[in-house]
């Protein structure tokens, strides 16, 4: 119940960061400033400022890595998978097209069969790296199918067969 107590806390993944605190907005907003000057005249790098939002976490939801946090009446926090984000990422990717429906990627068809799978591969794990905490893990079989069928048509067209199944 301290007014001048402030807690700061962050995450970084390659160059995205999420900053969290617990303080009022002016600190916050004191706090951006600082980073974006720290990041500018020692590092040379500037913040996107589309990107870079100051979210209040129990009102709205803080967007980062496909994955929305938020604070849960229960003063947890919220985390859930950003599902139509990731399957933006796997369209301009060329995986899958705007409805999310799988298709074969053409520039993979070149490539030998173990590196086409191996492609896919790193992308299901580049996509769902740790969403076992997310309170909507379920939702990620919508990634799992969009990549997995997007391979299966890309070696189909590959070796010039059918999908479909002769039993």
């Amino acid at each position: 119940m301290d007014p001048g107590y402030r807690r700061v806390r962050y995450v970084r993944y390659a160059d995205d960061f999420l900053i969290g605190t617990i303080s009022d907005k002016a600190y916050a907003i004191q706090l951006k400033s600082e980073i974006s000057k720290f990041l500018s005249d020692n590092l040379h790098l500037r913040l996107n400022d589309e990107k870079t939002i100051i979210t209040n976490a129990k009102q709205d939801k803080a967007k980062f890595l496909g994955f929305h946090i938020s604070k849960h009446p229960s003063s947890s926090i919220k985390i859930e998978m950003d599902v139509e984000s990731l399957i933006r990422k796997l369209h301009q990717n060329g995986m899958c097209n705007e409805h999310g429906r799988p298709i074969g990627v053409a520039k993979l068809l070149p490539l030998p069969v173990n590196e086409i799978i191996k492609y896919g591969n790193q992308v299901l794990r580049g996509l769902l790296h740790s969403p076992q905490g997310c309170h909507n893990y379920y939702k990620g079989w919508r990634i799992q199918y969009i990549i997995h069928y997007s391979i299966a048509k890309t070696l189909a067209r590959k070796f010039d067969i059918s999908m479909k199944l002769h039993l």
